[in-house]
C-alpha cells in the first residue's frame, strides 16, 4: 500500500508492505517523482515506527489545575486534540453559514 513518510515537508512516498496485518516491511516508492525509491535515514527507520516493541503506548496527562498525572493510550492523545478542533456547536452548518462574523464559503472542487 501506498504511505507518506511522516517526518518532513518533503512528502517522500513510501511502500508498506502488509502480510496478516501487520508490516513487514516500508520501503521508498521508484514511482514517485520526490524521492525516486530513496529515502533519508529517518524515512528509512519509519519500519520502527510500527514494530518496535519499546514504542510508546501511553502518554502522561495533567488535567488543567490539576497536581497528578495519569496514563492515557496513546489513541487518546492522539485522537482528542482533532475532536476540540471543531465541535458540533461551532460547524458552519449548524450555525446558518455563519460562524461568528465570518460567512462559511463553499467551493467546489
Amino acid at each position: 500500500m501506498h504511505s507518506v513518510c511522516p517526518y518532513c515537508a518533503m512528502g517522500c512516498s513510501q511502500l508498506v508492505s502488509v502480510k496478516g496485518g501487520k508490516v513487514i516491511d516500508i520501503e521508498g516508492n521508484p514511482d514517485s517523482p520526490i524521492n525516486e525509491g530513496t529515502l533519508c535515514p529517518k524515512g528509512a527507520n519509519t519500519f520502527q515506527l510500527a514494530v518496535n516493541p519499546h514504542r510508546v503506548t501511553k502518554v502522561l496527562y495533567r488535567a488543567p489545575y490539576s497536581t497528578q498525572w495519569k496514563q492515557r493510550p496513546l489513541e487518546w492523545s492522539m485522537g482528542s486534540p482533532v475532536n476540540r478542533r471543531l465541535p458540533p456547536s461551532n460547524n458552519p452548518a449548524d450555525l446558518g453559514g455563519r460562524v461568528g462574523w465570518k460567512r462559511a464559503v463553499s467551493r467546489a472542487v
